[in-house]
């Protein structure tokens, strides 16, 4: 019998899509181009509220820079910070799931 994981699964197809976006701009060599809200929506495969919620929450913040309104997302941290994230969120689904 197989068990399946539908937020596990989520997540590493996220996963997924976040190494096929760093393998075409380094393709393009455009390592240090900004991501705008709207492009961190897209690499993730969630909403924009969705990042929203990620950048004002108490703790583990996504890591972004502010200009007055404008809010810019370096590629390479929010990877780092996704990968972090989406490990914590797969262990607490696990454990939860042990639990019920």
């Amino acid at each position: 019998m197989e068990i399946k994981f539908p937020e596990i699964e989520m997540m590493l197809e996220a996963l997924k899509r976040v190494e096929e976006q760093n393998r075409i701009l380094l393709e393009r060599q455009n390592v240090n181009a900004w991501l705008t809200d709207e492009l961190v929506a897209e690499r993730f495969g969630v909403s924009k509220q969705t990042v929203y919620r990620w950048i004002k929450a108490e703790k583990n913040k996504m890591p972004f820079c502010q200009y007055g309104e404008v809010r810019r997302y370096y590629p390479q941290e929010v990877d780092e910070w996704f990968k972090g994230f989406s490990e914590k969120n797969i262990l607490k689904v696990m454990s939860q799931r042990k639990a019920a």
